[in-house]
């Protein structure tokens, strides 16, 4: 890879990581397409971009999580809400890292994760449009109040988005947001969440492939980071600007916008 293609995919991982689009699928069908990468390098290199994206999220929101740390070691009630994160992320490793190894060593298609995109930005939509016309919003839910329930569905969501084609932060804000979360709330959640996950993966694969040792690919992480802080603010700072329905609507159009593309090329070419 060279330097001009390491620094491009570290600002589409950067950017695309926050949006409710599918950046694994992005990146491994840039790489493989065009820079002539082997399915399971490209599946690789996406992951591994993950890494960058993830210090990020974690640099954005260190006050949040440090609050969290602070809470739990002082035993308060609030640290519930640390339990019920590190729930989530647990279910979403129980799903996401066989299914990583799955996706490594056999080329599944796209064409499912674009389809589910559609099918869920579709539904994301119609209930926006919905609660837009209600008389009475979805209830304002704290995260503490979020049950067991939620929390599962929550780490489903992020283990499945694993699945190139799959957007991570669509599909777990989309639940997030369905179960009655404000908006901002929603976010960032969704955002701590994806840390543990994407670092484990990002290391591993790190490892495992030897991506460590290459100065481009250290290169492309630190680009996503630098990216990824910026689209961060950009993405928490709109949320404060729409309510809950028109942010339903904009994520589900976002998913479908970005599937139908992709399913339309993979179609045409097979």
């Amino acid at each position: 890879m060279s330097l001009y293609e390491g620094i491009l995919i570290g600002v589409i991982q950067g950017i695309t990581e926050w949006l409710p689009i599918s950046s694994e699928g992005l990146i491994t069908s840039i790489a493989s397409l065009g820079f002539e990468h082997t399915f399971k390098q490209a599946v690789s290199l996406s992951i591994w971009l993950h890494l960058g994206t993830a210090f990020a999220a974690a640099f954005s929101f260190r006050r949040h999580l440090l609050q969290l740390l602070k809470d739990f070691i002082q035993d308060r009630e609030s640290s519930k809400e640390l339990g019920m994160l590190i729930t989530a992320v647990l279910i979403s490793g129980m799903i996401g890292f066989p299914l990583l190894l799955l996706i490594r060593e056999v080329q599944l298609t796209e064409g499912a994760g674009d389809v589910t995109m559609i099918l869920i930005g579709s539904f994301m939509v119609i209930s926006g449009f919905v609660q837009r016309y209600r008389r009475n919003s979805i209830a304002n839910v704290t995260r503490q109040d979020l049950s067991i329930i939620d929390v599962t569905i929550l780490g489903i969501a992020q283990g499945l988005a694993v699945m190139p084609g799959l957007s991570r932060s669509g599909l777990t804000v989309s639940v997030l947001l369905l179960r009655g979360l404000e908006q901002q709330k929603a976010i960032t959640i969704s955002y701590i969440i994806s840390i543990p996950a994407a670092l484990g993966a990002a290391v591993y694969i790190g490892i495992t492939d030897g991506l460590f040792l290459s100065a481009i690919n250290l290169l492309a992480g630190f680009v996503a980071f630098v990216s990824g802080l910026f689209t961060i603010r950009i993405v928490l700072g709109f949320a404060k600007q729409l309510n809950i329905s028109k942010l339903l609507i904009w994520i589900g159009f976002m998913m479908v916008f970005a599937a139908i593309p992709f399913l339309a090329v993979r179609l045409y070419l097979a």
